[in-house]
């Protein structure tokens, strides 16, 4: 409620000066002219029609004004919508929705009142690159987001033929989360022209000597995969550690640990 608070002000103080400006500006050429009645109106619109930086700014400011009337529409009938339902799965989705496409709206808009006015053209794209980029950033975080807890919706149903459950929730999580960030990768390259050929090559370089170098990491991290696909433990059985200490098998997930901290744990 303060964001919007702050904005709204921001808002009204930007547009006054503006209107301020534009009044005295059309009273000018209106005494120019005689004091004819429709002079001011006449005036205002050759003010709009010459002056690309009048223009640019009238669309900036229908921007803003239009981005917090349409996010606030939409995320209203989302929000009427997700109250029909019995879970509170898509409330918390449409809550996570309302940053991202309120400043999409509003850059899109940004952007192009900024292009409307005399800047060169590589600043232009410069500044529409740089507002995608952002985009890209606001939808990734959106998209990981969902994704967690569509993943942990599912894993609490805990079926027992089900793919996802809560000792295959961290894969599934890890495995979303590095789909989403490649695919915001790529987009992020793209978006500045950026050739992937060079950077696919010492990917592929790169992972041959990190393998390499992690190969007893990633020997665990298959070994504790096979371990939940083969299911020899379950929550309710009894595993003998050193064949000395029995302790109760709470759940079998994926997780990385030391081995003074496995120490710990038996003890």
């Amino acid at each position: 409620m303060r964001t919007h608070t702050i904005y709204k002000t921001i808002l009204a103080v930007f547009f006054f000066i503006f209107v301020t400006h534009i009044s005295a500006v059309a009273a000018e050429k209106s005494e120019q002219a005689g004091g004819d009645f429709l002079a001011p109106l006449l005036s205002l619109f050759d003010i709009i029609r010459e002056n690309h930086i009048v223009r640019g700014s009238i669309i900036i400011v229908l921007a803003c004004i239009f981005s917090i009337l349409i996010s606030w529409f939409l995320l209203r009938v989302l929000n009427r919508i997700s109250q029909k339902t019995n879970n509170s799965l898509d409330d918390r989705i449409v809550a996570k929705l309302r940053i991202p496409l309120f400043l999409s709206l509003l850059m899109t808009g940004v952007h192009r009142g900024l292009v409307t006015m005399p800047i060169p053209e590589h600043t232009g794209t410069l500044i529409g690159r740089i507002f995608l980029s952002i985009a890209i950033i606001l939808w990734t975080m959106f998209a990981i987001q969902v994704a967690s807890i569509l993943l942990a919706r599912l894993a609490q149903f805990n079926q027992q033929n089900s793919i996802v459950q809560q000792r295959t929730l961290t894969l599934f999580d890890n495995g979303a989360k590095v789909l989403i960030l490649g695919v915001a990768l790529y987009a992020f390259f793209v978006t500045w022209k950026i050739n992937m050929t060079a950077w696919l090559t010492s990917a592929g370089i790169a992972g041959i000597a990190i393998g390499f170098a992690a190969k007893d990491t990633l020997s665990n991290l298959f070994a504790g995969v096979f371990i939940i696909a083969d299911s020899p433990y379950s929550p309710t059985s009894l595993p003998v550690f050193l064949s000395l200490l029995t302790r109760h098998t709470r759940s079998v997930t994926i997780s990385f640990s030391t081995k003074a901290e496995e120490a710990r744990s038996w003890l």
